[in-house]
């Protein structure tokens, strides 16, 4: 390393990375819009499926944790040492939606034809009924943390990250 050399600023880092995305559109508004727009849908779609326990909307609404998940990741890959980013816990609810959607199709097919019987299906359905609600409220509790705010004020407390990264 040379003496004199002049380390490139985050903000710096997060132009020159930014400037490589090849996107039909650029920039922080048409970031901000995306995100928004995912986290919006995954908010609304966990609360309302988180209630009632509905596989298919907690299957839907995963996609969408899993879009916010994504440009959240953006962000991390930018901004490796920057605090507040929810990656381990927007995984973690990914996680806990998909092993639902699992144990959920398990139950489906786990038949008494399927498991030698009655008692076997009895026990399996019991462990598989157990096994998601224990799901339901480890996603229920992560949901909660994760989407308490309305999509304008998460959006807007990024798009501030993100002013205040590029100095």
């Amino acid at each position: 390393s040379r003496p004199n050399a002049v380390k490139p600023q985050p903000s710096d880092m997060v132009r020159r990375e930014a400037a490589q995305w090849h996107l039909p559109k650029a920039g922080i508004d048409f970031y901000l819009a995306g995100l928004r727009r995912s986290y919006a849908k995954a908010r609304k779609g966990i609360a309302r499926s988180l209630k009632d326990a509905d596989v298919d909307g907690l299957h839907e609404a995963r996609k969408h944790v899993i879009h916010t998940l994504h440009h959240m990741e953006l962000l991390g890959e930018l901004w490796p040492d920057v605090k507040g980013l929810p990656l381990d816990e927007l995984n973690l609810l990914r996680e806990a939606l998909g092993d639902f959607n699992d144990l959920a199709e398990l139950c489906a097919i786990a038949t008494p034809s399927a498991l030698a019987g009655k008692a076997s299906h009895k026990r399996v359905h019991a462990a598989l009924t157990k096994a998601k609600a224990k799901l339901l409220r480890r996603a229920r509790k992560k949901a909660r943390r994760l989407f308490d705010r309305k999509p304008g004020t998460f959006a807007g407390r990024i798009g501030a990250m993100w002013e205040t990264a590029l100095g």
